[in-house]
């Protein structure tokens, strides 16, 4: 269900232009509900991953052994997991951006400063406001918004690949009892 949501959510971002303001809010419902029910389930996933067996006597001759799983270790393969998984979303998704924005840049007017104004793209949202000319901020805006785009389109397949790699995940208890019943030699019982 949550790949399904960050999927649509992703995939619906293509529709966000210049003026259209009110798409954002449902975009961000729903791509927000899709990833919000996914951390949840990959902080199970990452319980499960280390699980470890735990033994304990009870009693002469029966050892009770169940599924335990080390806190810390959950805890360090989920932070691993998240940082590298942002690591790679910012760096790809910045890398596409910023090649994307290059492109749009030099088909418009201004090309003469797409190199300059393409390696700064992230400061350039915040100068971008101030221009004098309503028509040549208008362009600028669409050119980001273009360039964003295609991020969208890009994450938007990387989410369907993880919704159909998701219908091949296997379940895995992670709250098993087993009892097994061993016979002791009496001569080593202290």
């Amino acid at each position: 269900m949550s790949w399904i949501l960050i999927t649509l959510g992703v995939a619906l971002m293509v529709l966000i232009t210049r003026k259209r303001s009110a798409v954002v809010w449902v975009v961000a419902v729903v791509s927000g509900s899709g990833i919000g029910i996914a951390y949840s389930s990959l902080h199970i996933a990452s319980q499960s991953i280390t699980a470890s067996a735990r033994v304990e006597t009870d009693g002469i001759d029966k050892i009770t052994t169940g599924i335990v799983t080390d806190p810390t270790s959950t805890v360090a393969n989920t932070t691993f997991s998240h940082l590298l998984g942002a690591t790679f979303g910012v760096s790809i998704s910045f890398s596409i951006f910023q090649n994307q924005f290059l492109v749009n840049l030099t088909r418009s007017s201004f090309s003469p400063l797409a190199h300059l104004y393409a390696t700064d793209a992230i400061a350039l949202v915040t100068r971008v406001p101030t221009g004098e000319d309503g028509t040549s901020v208008a362009r600028m805006v669409d050119a980001y918004v273009g360039s964003l785009r295609t991020v969208w389109i890009v994450l938007a397949v990387f989410a369907g690949v993880a919704l159909v790699a998701s219908f091949g995940m296997k379940e895995r208890e992670i709250t098993q009892e087993v009892t097994v019943l061993i016979k002791l030699d009496e001569a080593y019982i202290v």
